[in-house]
């Protein structure tokens, strides 16, 4: 009897071993599964996300531009300028020497308050820069030009101003930083140092009057005359007004008043004003049919800086 007991107890102790294996086992396969489904970290996609504009914050905008289309492009501009604005024209850069700007793109619907921003739809040609041109609500203060924007290198361009200098600001994303578009307004308009020295030198050579054939003396030879006296020569007949005129004077928005009469002439009238907000001189020539404005700067460089 007690070797059937014995045998009966150890068959006994046998199974609760194999249970307690088998539940090892599965414990261990829960453990290996809940291992495996342990969530991969998300990759950098969001860093890319948080340099765009997102669509939520797009259709808080109010202020819109042009015509939302199953193919239209946008891009957000914001005014920084300092100075609320009441008409905007953009137009395709290529078509920068033609006076047309199309329509006003706000026609009275709001005003681009500072520091508001506006969405701009536009069709997405070949073309890839555009230049911007704005009216300010102040009927004192004088349109503004922002040249040769690529609306597809980024999704917002701020509109900027800096001592009368419009430029902007954006994140570019192929160079993947902040841009500034100052330093090439800059030197559009002629305000840097060594663009100053090139016109001087330019005006110099242009002027020399070349020593007369068979002259007897060697002390006839060029002598510059100096640019902006009633002396200097000009460089071609001077035109009659018009829109031919015109055209050339727009091509030299950006450039010094030396050069522009240069090249059209002295206007018939011009007058001087004084800018209430920064104390610069402002110049207003009439030339027949149209006017060029002018700012003078504090080195005493009179600049182009609209026609009209």
């Amino acid at each position: 009897m007690k070797k059937r007991y014995l045998v009966l107890a150890g068959l006994f102790a046998m199974c609760l071993a194999a249970s307690a294996c088998g539940k090892d086992k599965e414990t261990n396969s829960d453990d290996t599964a809940a291992v495996t489904e342990t969530p991969t970290p998300t990759p950098d996609e969001d860093l890319v996300k948080m340099e765009k504009v997102s669509d939520s914050d797009k259709a808080s905008i109010k202020n819109i531009m042009g015509e939302k289309t199953s193919t239209s492009s946008d891009v957000v501009l914001t005014n920084q300028t300092g100075l609320d604005i009441e008409e905007v024209y953009i137009r395709e850069s290529a078509d920068s020497s033609d006076d047309e700007w199309g329509d006003d793109l706000i026609d009275g619907a709001y005003e681009w308050k500072d520091k508001d921003r506006a969405l701009y739809y536009y069709d997405k040609n070949e073309a890839t820069n555009y230049d911007i041109q704005v009216f300010y609500t102040d009927e004192d203060e004088e349109n503004c030009f922002f040249r040769d924007l690529d609306f597809t290198d980024t999704t917002e361009i701020t509109l900027r101003m800096k001592d009368g200098v419009p430029y902007v600001t954006y994140f570019s994303n192929e160079e993947k930083k902040e841009v500034s578009t100052l330093e090439d307004a800059k030197a559009r308009m002629g305000l840097t140092d060594d663009d100053s020295d090139s016109e001087d030198d330019e005006d110099v050579t242009a002027t020399a009057t070349p020593t007369p054939d068979g002259s007897d003396s060697s002390t006839t030879t060029a002598t510059p005359t100096p640019s902006g006296g009633d002396s200097q020569e000009p460089q071609e007949p001077e035109p009659e007004p018009g829109s031919d005129m015109r055209e050339r004077a727009e091509s030299y928005i950006g450039k010094s008043l030396d050069s522009l009469e240069g090249a059209i002439g002295a206007a018939g009238t011009t007058n001087y004003e004084e800018d209430e907000e920064t104390g610069a001189q402002i110049g207003f020539h009439q030339y027949g049919d149209f006017t060029v404005a002018t700012t003078v700067g504090e080195d005493g460089q009179e600049i182009v800086t609209s026609v009209w």
